[in-house]
Protein backbone atom coordinates (compact mmCIF):
# COMPACT_ATOMS: atom_id res chain seq x y z
CA UNK A 1 0.00 0.00 0.00
CA UNK A 2 3.07 2.48 0.85
CA UNK A 3 4.25 1.81 -2.62
CA UNK A 4 1.32 2.54 -4.27
CA UNK A 5 1.14 6.01 -2.47
CA UNK A 6 4.39 6.46 -3.33
CA UNK A 7 3.67 6.32 -6.94
CA UNK A 8 0.71 8.18 -6.51
CA UNK A 9 2.40 11.23 -4.88
CA UNK A 10 5.17 11.28 -7.88
CA UNK A 11 2.49 11.14 -10.48
CA UNK A 12 0.40 13.93 -9.18
CA UNK A 13 4.19 15.83 -8.87
CA UNK A 14 4.91 15.09 -12.10
CA UNK A 15 1.43 16.07 -13.23
CA UNK A 16 1.85 19.70 -11.60
CA UNK A 17 5.18 20.35 -13.07
CA UNK A 18 4.31 19.24 -16.70
CA UNK A 19 1.45 21.89 -16.06
CA UNK A 20 4.15 24.26 -15.22
CA UNK A 21 6.34 23.53 -17.75
CA UNK A 22 3.11 23.99 -20.53
CA UNK A 23 2.19 26.88 -19.00
CA UNK A 24 5.92 28.55 -19.21
CA UNK A 25 6.01 26.55 -23.17
CA UNK A 26 2.86 29.23 -23.78
CA UNK A 27 4.38 32.20 -22.46
CA UNK A 28 7.25 32.09 -24.04
CA UNK A 29 5.37 31.58 -27.36
CA UNK A 30 3.25 34.48 -27.00
CA UNK A 31 6.56 36.09 -26.28
CA UNK A 32 8.29 34.80 -29.20
CA UNK A 33 5.20 35.96 -31.60
CA UNK A 34 5.26 39.67 -30.13
CA UNK A 35 9.18 39.79 -30.64
CA UNK A 36 8.46 38.36 -33.80
CA UNK A 37 5.53 40.95 -34.65
CA UNK A 38 8.06 43.56 -33.29
CA UNK A 39 11.27 42.81 -35.88
CA UNK A 40 8.89 42.83 -38.55
CA UNK A 41 7.43 46.21 -37.95
CA UNK A 42 11.11 47.72 -36.88
CA UNK A 43 12.07 45.91 -40.67
CA UNK A 44 9.33 47.63 -42.25
CA UNK A 45 9.83 50.90 -40.42
CA UNK A 46 13.45 50.93 -41.52
CA UNK A 47 12.26 49.98 -45.33
CA UNK A 48 9.99 53.03 -44.98
CA UNK A 49 12.23 55.12 -43.71
CA UNK A 50 14.77 54.26 -46.28
CA UNK A 51 12.72 54.58 -49.45
CA UNK A 52 11.21 57.94 -48.46
CA UNK A 53 14.35 59.43 -48.22
CA UNK A 54 14.78 57.74 -51.93
CA UNK A 55 11.45 59.17 -53.17
CA UNK A 56 12.80 62.65 -51.91
CA UNK A 57 16.49 61.90 -54.04
CA UNK A 58 14.32 61.37 -56.67
CA UNK A 59 11.56 64.15 -56.50
CA UNK A 60 14.68 66.68 -56.36
CA UNK A 61 16.42 64.92 -59.33
CA UNK A 62 12.87 65.01 -61.31
CA UNK A 63 12.92 61.25 -62.22
CA UNK A 64 9.77 60.40 -62.59
CA UNK A 65 9.68 56.70 -63.48
CA UNK A 66 11.77 55.88 -60.89
CA UNK A 67 9.86 58.06 -58.19
CA UNK A 68 6.52 56.30 -59.33
CA UNK A 69 7.91 52.91 -58.62
CA UNK A 70 9.18 54.01 -55.24
CA UNK A 71 6.02 55.69 -54.54
CA UNK A 72 4.15 52.65 -54.97
CA UNK A 73 6.30 50.81 -52.41
CA UNK A 74 6.13 53.39 -49.99
CA UNK A 75 2.37 53.59 -50.12
CA UNK A 76 2.29 49.60 -49.34
CA UNK A 77 4.95 49.90 -46.37
CA UNK A 78 2.56 52.96 -45.32
CA UNK A 79 -0.07 50.97 -45.16
CA UNK A 80 1.26 48.47 -42.41
CA UNK A 81 1.57 51.76 -40.53
CA UNK A 82 -1.66 53.12 -40.33
CA UNK A 83 -2.79 51.56 -36.97
CA UNK A 84 0.26 53.60 -35.62
CA UNK A 85 -0.53 57.14 -36.98
CA UNK A 86 -0.78 59.15 -33.67
CA UNK A 87 2.77 58.05 -32.83
CA UNK A 88 4.87 61.32 -33.09
CA UNK A 89 8.19 59.90 -35.53
CA UNK A 90 5.35 57.65 -37.97
CA UNK A 91 2.92 61.11 -37.85
CA UNK A 92 6.38 62.67 -38.81
CA UNK A 93 7.19 60.59 -41.61
CA UNK A 94 3.63 60.43 -42.88
CA UNK A 95 3.90 64.12 -43.34
CA UNK A 96 7.14 64.11 -44.74
CA UNK A 97 5.83 62.01 -47.86
CA UNK A 98 2.22 64.32 -47.63
CA UNK A 99 5.38 66.66 -49.02
CA UNK A 100 7.57 64.97 -51.26
CA UNK A 101 3.85 64.53 -53.42
CA UNK A 102 3.36 67.98 -53.12
CA UNK A 103 6.74 68.37 -54.57
CA UNK A 104 6.27 65.85 -57.40
CA UNK A 105 3.29 66.93 -58.48
CA UNK A 106 3.93 70.75 -58.72
CA UNK A 107 7.46 69.86 -60.28
CA UNK A 108 5.23 67.42 -62.82
CA UNK A 109 2.74 70.39 -63.55
CA UNK A 110 5.55 72.30 -64.06
CA UNK A 111 7.91 70.52 -66.45
CA UNK A 112 4.42 69.38 -68.39
CA UNK A 113 3.74 73.19 -68.83
CA UNK A 114 7.74 73.99 -70.09
CA UNK A 115 7.63 70.95 -72.37
CA UNK A 116 4.62 71.59 -74.04
CA UNK A 117 4.43 75.12 -74.70
CA UNK A 118 8.20 74.82 -75.65
CA UNK A 119 6.94 72.77 -78.25
CA UNK A 120 6.35 73.35 -81.75
CA UNK A 121 3.35 72.00 -83.75
CA UNK A 122 3.41 71.89 -87.45
CA UNK A 123 -0.12 70.79 -89.20
CA UNK A 124 0.45 68.76 -93.00
CA UNK A 125 -2.90 68.94 -94.25
CA UNK A 126 -5.51 67.06 -91.79
CA UNK A 127 -1.98 65.42 -89.67
CA UNK A 128 -0.95 67.50 -86.84
CA UNK A 129 2.49 66.49 -86.03
CA UNK A 130 4.47 67.07 -82.46
CA UNK A 131 7.80 67.30 -81.65
CA UNK A 132 9.52 64.05 -79.62
CA UNK A 133 10.17 65.62 -76.64
CA UNK A 134 7.00 65.85 -74.37
CA UNK A 135 7.27 61.62 -75.35
CA UNK A 136 10.64 61.32 -73.95
CA UNK A 137 9.34 63.13 -70.51
CA UNK A 138 6.53 60.63 -70.64
CA UNK A 139 8.09 57.08 -70.90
Amino acid sequence: MYKIREIKTKAEQSETMVQEICRDIKKLDCAKRHITTTITALHRLTMLVSAVEQLQVMASKRQYKEAAAQLEAVNQLCSHFEAYRDVPKISELREKLKNIKKILKSHVYSDFTRYTTNELCFVLGSNTIWSSKPVRYCK
